[in-house]
C-alpha cells in the first residue's frame, strides 16, 4: 500500500485484512527518570532488535516503533489470512521465548539497566490503509479498531504473556476444537505451547 503515499494518491484509502502484533515493555518509560539514558537505550534496543529480527524471519512487516514498543503486521493483497495469523502467533511465541532465555537474563540482573518485562498482543481484522502527514512527508498507516486494540488490550495482560484478541481467536479456533485449546474457566485465554520454537495452534 506504499503507493498511497504518492502525491497523486494522498487522501485515497484502501481496505484490507491483517493480523497485527504489538510488543510493549511494561513500566519502561519511568526508568529514564533515575537511570542513565544510554543504559536505558541499550536494554530497549536489545529487545526491539530481537523482536524485529524474529518477526522478519516470519515475513512480518514492521509498521512502526512507538516509544518502547513495536508494531508488526502480517497480510496484504492475495495473502492467506490463516497462514498470516499463524505466522504472527509463531513469531510472538519465538520472540517471547528468546527474550526470556537470552535478553532478560542479560539485563534484569544488573542494577544499572532497566528490568525488562515484555507484554505482547495479537489481533486480526479489517483495516483501512491511507497516508498521514503533510507535504512532502507522508507515511502509510492502518486505521481500525483492530490496529489499536492490539496495544490497548495489553492493559489486561501480565508481563511475559501474549494476549490473543477475540477476532483472532474466532478466526483460528472455531468449532468443537475450541475445547482442546481454551481453558474451561476462561474461554478467552489460553497458553501458547512452545516446542522447537513453534506455537501449537
Amino acid at each position: 500500500y506504499n503507493y498511497l503515499a504518492e502525491t497523486e494518491n494522498i487522501g485515497k484509502t484502501e481496505s484490507g485484512t491483517i493480523t497485527i502484533f504489538f510488543l510493549d515493555l511494561r513500566n519502561f518509560t519511568k526508568y529514564c527518570c533515575f537511570l542513565d539514558g544510554s543504559d536505558v537505550y541499550k536494554a530497549k534496543a536489545a529487545v526491539i532488535e530481537t523482536v524485529i529480527n524474529i518477526c522478519l524471519m516470519y515475513e512480518g512487516h514492521i509498521h512502526e516503533i512507538p516509544g518502547d514498543g513495536v508494531m508488526v503486521f502480517w497480510g496484504g493483497k492475495q495473502a492467506d489470512d490463516i497462514e498470516m495469523s499463524q505466522r504472527a502467533i509463531n513469531a510472538a511465541s519465538d520472540a517471547m521465548k528468546t527474550l526470556e532465555e537470552e535478553i532478560i537474563p542479560a539485563y534484569n540482573q544488573d542494577p544499572k539497566y532497566p528490568n525488562i518485562h515484555p507484554k505482547m498482543g495479537i489481533d486480526y481484522g479489517d483495516v483501512v490503509w491511507g497516508a498521514y502527514g503533510a507535504e512532502p512527508n507522508y507515511e502509510v498507516k492502518a486505521t481500525s479498531f483492530y490496529a489499536d486494540i492490539a496495544s490497548k488490550m495489553m492493559s489486561q495482560c501480565k508481563a511475559r504473556e501474549v494476549a490473543i484478541g477475540d477476532s483472532l481467536k474466532e478466526q483460528m479456533f472455531v468449532g468443537d476444537d475450541d475445547d482442546d485449546y481454551l481453558e474451561k474457566k476462561d474461554p478467552y485465554k489460553r497458553q501458547l505451547t512452545v516446542k522447537i520454537g513453534r506455537a501449537h495452534v
